[in-house]
């Protein structure tokens, strides 16, 4: 993603209005949340949640250092329709992009014809198909487009019957403020992993992988931590685990981290065992952090992570072939160096806003 002069200013549109269901700890709501930072600068922007909780410290934080406007709707679905009814109305926005399911819809049914201009959000490559069939009606006879995340995404999506020629990629974005980190050799390796604690993340492979790697390290003077930065429904299942491994020296759960930066600057591997993605703005972070990456062939990862330049990719569920990886970067400082270093470049020369 080249950087480019300026934006393009629609002289039609005066305000937009952005919707999200929450502010969940997700990347969905982070880049929602970065695009009403820039957009405020040229339109009037106003940012609709859908559901008042979870509110997560970090996005709430961003909201009050860039004066963001949002307006959090009240009481049960019908309420909330008519209450976003209203908003659109009284606020006369022109344009409205919607970033996940739930609100694509609500939002669909609340505006109709009210708005000129209506764009929904593809932000994964899979979906269960009750939500599916609800969203391809939705694409395809009420909204003007569908911005996906992701090539994956538009390719799933478009075989699915949601109209090919509206939907359009545009991969996530990110702000780098810092400089390439480089990293002393202490013969102590921490692995991280960031993200919500659900199956879609595949943790048990991710856990599996790092037993593996323990064992392949067993006899040689290596300290390896694995630590696993998020929450979720799946906490309890995730440390069963680990305990039922005899993996809890070695792999530790962070449910409350509002310093995600200090996190990776403490690492040296990061890891993604995820079972499917869109754009994965956690790899997207551990390489502004300067990270080697391993991770599996979801969504666009291979995109992001270039084999065996800036890390490894694997396929789903290879824990071997994870835990293989993981220990040819622990074995190398070397290595971890250059493949960090090359992260840093990629994120820096196609994704920086």
């Amino acid at each position: 993603m080249n950087k480019i002069p300026g934006p393009y200013i629609n002289p039609k549109i005066r305000k937009i209005g952005l919707t999200l269901t929450s502010l969940a700890s997700g990347g969905a709501e982070k880049q929602c949340l970065l695009l009403a930072s820039m957009l405020q600068n040229y339109y009037e922007v106003l940012v609709i949640v859908v559901d008042d909780k979870p509110k997560h410290k970090i996005h709430l934080s961003f909201i009050s250092d860039h004066k963001l406007k949002v307006i959090f709707l009240k009481g049960m679905i019908p309420k909330k329709i008519t209450q976003l009814r209203r908003l659109v109305k009284r606020e006369g926005i022109d344009l409205i992009l919607s970033y996940l399911p739930k609100d694509i819809i609500l939002t669909s049914l609340a505006v109709g014809s009210k708005v000129s201009f209506h764009v929904g959000g593809i932000r994964n490559a899979r979906m269960n198909i009750f939500k599916r069939n609800i969203l391809k009606e939705v694409h395809n006879r009420k909204l003007v487009a569908s911005i996906s995340n992701c090539h994956s995404g538009k390719d799933f999506f478009s075989r699915n019957g949601f109209e090919s020629s509206k939907i359009t990629v545009i991969p996530n974005g990110i702000k780098i403020d810092t400089t390439p980190i480089q990293r002393a050799d202490n013969g102590k390796i921490t692995i991280t992993s960031l993200g919500r604690l659900v199956d879609q993340k595949d943790y048990l492979t991710a856990i599996r992988s790092i037993g593996h790697l323990l064992k392949l390290v067993a006899e040689k003077d290596l300290q390896v931590q694995y630590r696993i930065v998020g929450d979720g429904p799946d906490r309890v299942k995730i440390q069963q685990q680990i305990n039922r491994l005899g993996l809890s020296p070695y792999i530790t759960i962070h449910t409350e981290v509002t310093e995600i930066p200090e996190i990776l600057k403490g690492s040296d591997i990061y890891l993604c065992t995820s079972l499917y993605e869109g754009v994965s703005n956690a790899i997207m972070e551990a390489m502004v952090h300067s990270l080697p990456i391993v991770a599996t062939d979801a969504g666009d990862n291979s995109i992001l992570v270039r084999n065996n330049i800036n890390g490894y990719v694997l396929r789903q569920r290879d824990e071997i072939g994870i835990g293989n990886a993981l220990e040819r970067l622990i074995h190398s400082s070397t290595l971890r160096r250059r493949m960090g270093a090359a992260s840093f470049e990629h994120i820096s020369s196609e994704f920086n806003l």
